[in-house]
This record gives structure tokens, C-alpha cells and sequence, in this order.
């Protein structure tokens, strides 16, 4: 990434803050904390020009909120409590510095790297970046799975259930016990052979299913083997006497 580039994109950022600012500023002219603050983000923007382009914040900046290509004139794309850290600049604090907020404003854009890293890129880029000699990436991409890691099991299981898999054959795929995996899942669960069940015949099902002296605890919810048997007895058509019979057979 040419470090050059990357200065002006953070000139820029604080340019463009200090030019919104200026036209809150004109619209309330007696609110001084507006035009103190546009004035002061104007300031940071003259630092970021003054700065060496080998500063480590443009590096630390740069590598998560600008696509390596990134020219010049390519705005960051930063989180938002680092816009908002930027936009607060002197607005109540007129003795804050600049070079401090610089230094604030880095870890901030930092914090909030995982939103800009999600939107550029993909799956082939995430598995790609983990093995990536660039510490920056590499991290971003070990967090990027750790914080959408459920929701793609979560899919995945849905997926599974809706094609008719067995929970017995999702836990063997995924290497975890049934059980575990049925409790995590099941909520989501919609399944072709449930959702083909009228709400009343599935209740009744669920109800009668605590009634099968099995000699195990009777939970509140069915077990994994209940639900499989449940998927087995609703007929195509969603029809409720199959139920009925599976009922009548575990009664007490």
C-alpha cells in the first residue's frame, strides 16, 4: 500500500468532517462548540499533511479501512465509533490536541476494522489472508471467522435439516456429540417433514412425546431421538393420525 496515498486519504477524512462541521456551523452561528470544532478537525488535517508519510499510524490506519490498490483520492472507510471519536473533536474540549486525537482516532479505526473487512472481503479472501505473512490481516481474518462462525454452522445445520439429515448425521459431520449439537440448533430448526405439520398437530406431538415412559428424564423439550421420530411419524400430507397412534403407544 503507498503510504503516500494513504496520508491523503486521512488529510481528506478530516478535511471532509471539518467541511460538515463548517455547515453546521453556518446554520447555528451562535453555537461556538461547532465552529471550534471545524476549525480543529481543519487543524488535524494540516497535521496529517505536516506528518512524515512513514508515520506507523498511516500504516496501522491504512492496512485496515483502504484496499491495498487504494489511490489518493479513496475515502476511509472507518467504523463508526471512530467517526464519531473524529466528528467530537474540540467540540467541548477546545485545548484538545490533534496529534493525540490522531493517536486515538488509530486505535479507534483499528477497533472497528472487522465492519470494513467484511464488506471487501470474501470467502476466498478470508481463507487466503489467514495464512498471510501480514500480521494485520491474518488477525483480522482469525476474527472474522470467530465472530461469523456460528451463524455459518447455523446455516449450514439449516441446510442440513431442510435436505433431510438426521441430527445423529449433521453431529457426525461436525465431529460433536448429538445431543450438543440438537440443543444448539434446534430452535432454528425447519425442517421440511415440521413444517409440513399443522401448529396444533406438532404441539400435540411435542406434548405426548413427555409421556413415553422411556425410563430417562422427561425435559420440557424433546430429545434429538423424539424429534427424529417426530419427523418419521408426520405423514406427507401433514395429517395428524400417525401422531395420534405414536401417542397412544408411549401412554402411561
Amino acid at each position: 500500500m503507498d503510504r503516500e496515498n494513504t496520508r491523503a486519504s486521512v488529510a481528506a477524512y478530516f478535511e471532509k468532517l471539518s467541511q460538515d462541521r463548517r455547515i453546521l456551523a453556518d446554520a447555528l452561528p451562535e453555537d461556538v462548540r461547532e465552529r471550534r470544532s471545524a476549525r480543529g478537525l481543519l487543524d488535524v488535517a494540516d497535521l496529517v499533511r505536516e506528518l512524515p508519510a512513514d508515520d506507523p499510524r498511516f500504516d496501522r490506519i491504512g492496512a485496515v479501512s483502504l484496499a491495498p490498490d487504494a489511490g489518493p483520492d479513496t475515502p476511509l472507510s472507518v467504523g463508526s465509533a471512530a467517526d464519531e471519536l473524529a466528528y467530537a473533536f474540540r467540540y467541548d474540549d477546545p485545548l484538545e490536541s490533534p496529534d493525540a486525537l490522531l493517536d486515538r482516532f488509530t486505535a479507534a479505526v483499528e477497533a472497528g476494522a472487522s465492519e470494513f473487512y467484511a464488506e471487501t472481503r470474501t470467502t476466498v479472501d478470508v481463507a487466503r489472508d489467514l495464512d498471510s505473512d501480514d500480521p494485520t490481516r491474518a488477525l483480522l481474518a482469525v476474527r472474522h471467522v470467530a465472530e461469523h462462525l456460528d451463524a455459518w454452522e447455523g446455516a449450514a445445520v439449516a441446510r442440513a435439516r431442510e435436505a433431510g439429515w438426521a441430527w445423529e448425521r449433521i453431529a457426525t459431520v461436525l465431529g460433536r456429540k448429538r445431543q450438543s449439537v440438537w440443543s444448539k440448533h434446534r430452535e432454528g430448526d425447519h425442517s421440511p417433514a415440521i413444517a409440513r405439520a399443522p401448529r396444533a398437530v406438532a404441539a400435540f406431538a411435542k406434548a405426548a412425546i413427555t409421556r413415553v415412559p422411556t425410563g430417562r428424564s422427561h425435559a420440557a423439550h424433546p430429545s434429538p431421538d423424539d424429534e427424529e421420530q417426530l419427523r418419521v411419524d408426520v405423514d406427507a400430507d401433514g395429517g395428524a393420525e400417525p401422531l395420534v397412534l405414536a401417542a397412544e403407544a408411549g401412554g402411561s
